[in-house]
C-alpha cells in the first residue's frame, strides 16, 4: 500500500494491515501551467491588487474546518484590506452562514469550483487548511510548490510536510485562537511569510518531486511479490 503520509500509514496499521506491506509515498507536486498572472485573478474576483489574500482550495465540508478559519478572521476586522478566497464547492451550512455575518461583509470571495484552481492560487498571499481530519491534501502541495506560505492544522499528514516555523505555521486542530494568531502574525510580518513560503517551495520540490515519487513507487512495486 502506498500511503500519502505517515498519518495515513499509521491509520492503516491500526486497522490491522501489516507494517511490511505499507510504504509512505507523498503525492507528487505538479508542473502548473500559469494561464494568467495573479493580478488577473484578483481583478476577476473584484479584489484590490494591494489586498492581503488568504486562500482555501477544497470541497468545503465540515471536516475541512473552513468555519474555523472564518471564526478566526472575524477577530481581524481591525486590520485593513484583507480578503478570504474559497475556491471549491461548499457543502457546509455553517460556512455559508458565517460568510454572511456583518463582521465579514465584503471580505469573503466565493468563486466556487474552477478548473484552474491550482494555477489561480498565485493570487494568494497565504494558503490556509484548517482541517479537523486530513490525510494530506493535494492543494497544500500545489500551494507550497508555488511558494505560497501555508497555515495548516496539525491534522494528519500536513504537519509532516509543513515543519512549523520552517515551511509554514502549524496550529492545533480546532484551535481558533492559535489560527487567528498565526494569520495576524503573517499579515504583519512580510519577511517571515516570504521566508516560510520559499522554504516550503524547496521542500515539496525535493520530497514531492516526480523523480523522487516515481523512484519510491518503482521500488515498492519491485518488492510487491514479497508482500503477497
Amino acid at each position: 500500500h502506498a500511503c500519502e503520509s505517515h498519518a495515513v500509514m499509521n491509520a492503516m496499521l491500526d486497522s490491522g494491515i501489516q507494517r511490511d506491506k505499507c510504504r509512505v509515498v507523498y503525492n507528487v507536486h505538479p508542473d502548473l501551467t500559469l494561464m494568467k498572472p495573479a493580478e488577473a485573478w484578483r481583478s476577476q474576483w473584484g479584489i484590490e491588487q494591494d489586498a492581503w489574500v488568504i486562500g482555501v482550495v477544497a470541497n468545503v465540508r465540515p471536516v475541512k474546518g473552513v468555519d474555523l478559519l472564518l471564526r478566526a478572521a472575524m477577530r481581524m476586522i481591525d486590520l485593513p484590506k484583507w480578503r478570504i478566497v474559497i475556491l471549491g464547492n461548499i457543502y457546509d451550512e455553517e460556512v455559508v452562514r458565517l460568510s454572511k455575518q456583518p463582521e465579514l461583509k465584503g471580505r469573503i470571495v466565493l468563486p466556487g469550483y474552477i478548473k484552474q484552481a491550482p494555477a489561480a492560487m498565485t493570487a494568494f498571499d497565504v494558503f490556509a487548511m484548517p482541517s479537523r481530519s486530513e490525510g494530506l491534501c493535494r492543494s497544500l502541495i500545489e500551494a507550497m510548490s508555488l511558494g505560497i506560505c501555508p497555515v495548516v492544522s496539525s491534522a494528519g499528514g500536513m504537519k509532516e510536510l509543513v515543519r512549523h516555523e520552517h515551511d509554514g505555521l502549524v496550529f492545533p486542530v480546532e484551535d481558533v485562537e492559535s489560527l487567528h494568531a498565526a494569520l495576524r502574525r503573517l499579515y504583519q510580518e512580510c519577511d517571515l511569510r516570504n521566508r516560510l513560503g520559499l522554504s516550503g517551495r524547496d521542500r515539496v520540490r525535493t520530497i514531492c518531486a516526480p523523480s523522487v515519487v516515481a523512484e519510491k513507487l518503482e521500488s515498492m512495486y519491485r518488492l510487491a511479490p514479497a508482500f503477497a
